[in-house]
């Protein structure tokens, strides 16, 4: 479940163009939701997205943007999870 820390939080409370320097989000409630979601979906479930992790820790790709966009916004992040009977989808998008 490492590998969902902070997309739950990451997708829904930080911004994509200017994004915050907290990392991860720090809001209680966002964290507290996270943990829900994770603890929901289960320890097997797979997660995919089409951009950087939120914690810039686990980012793959070390330059400064690196995503694939699936929206015509100048920057949109995308957040799916199966797990435990379950389905998730995120989306966030923004404008630089």
């Amino acid at each position: 479940m490492d590998q969902a820390t902070g997309w739950v939080a990451g997708i829904l409370g930080t911004g994509l163009s200017y994004p915050s320097s907290s990392d991860p989000p720090t809001d209680p409630r966002l964290r507290a939701l996270q943990d829900e979601v994770i603890a929901a979906l289960g320890p097997e479930t797979v997660w995919y997205a089409n951009g950087d992790h939120p914690l810039s820790s686990l980012r793959p790709c070390r330059s400064e943007r690196c995503w694939s966009p699936i929206t015509r916004a100048t920057i949109d992040l995308v957040v799916a999870a199966r797990g435990n009977g379950f389905d998730l989808v995120l989306a966030r998008v923004d404008e630089a």
